[in-house]
């Protein structure tokens, strides 16, 4: 894979945490700074694995490739300008470039 081939500019949201007054926790997207990352389709690709309970599931929808590193599962959301949001489900930073599956969000 190319980073130079499909290079997009993605608006950031990271997942934000917080306690309430009555002591409830309550989460939210705040924003974090653009960043430009390639993005491949992974849909044709049929990645299927077997969970624990012998259900057939589908891991992630597209692969991301970044400079950036700080990227962490679960924690951040990508937005297209085309209005495609994506879900960050697995980062691996070992190699020069962070590899984030990403899954496509329905409901952003």
């Amino acid at each position: 894979m190319n980073r130079q081939r499909k290079k997009i500019l993605v608006d950031v949201k990271k997942k934000s945490v917080m306690r309430t007054s009555s002591g409830q926790v309550k989460t939210s997207w705040v924003d974090d700074e653009p960043t430009t990352i390639a993005i491949y389709d992974q849909s044709a690709n049929n990645q299927l694995t077997y969970g624990s309970n012998g259900a057939r599931i589908k891991q992630y929808d597209a692969i991301g490739l970044s400079v950036r590193k700080d990227f962490i599962a679960d924690h951040f959301k990508f937005y297209e300008s085309d209005g495609t949001v994506y879900l960050v489900k697995a980062v691996n930073n070992e190699g020069r470039l962070s590899q984030l599956y990403l899954e496509v969000m329905k409901n952003g």
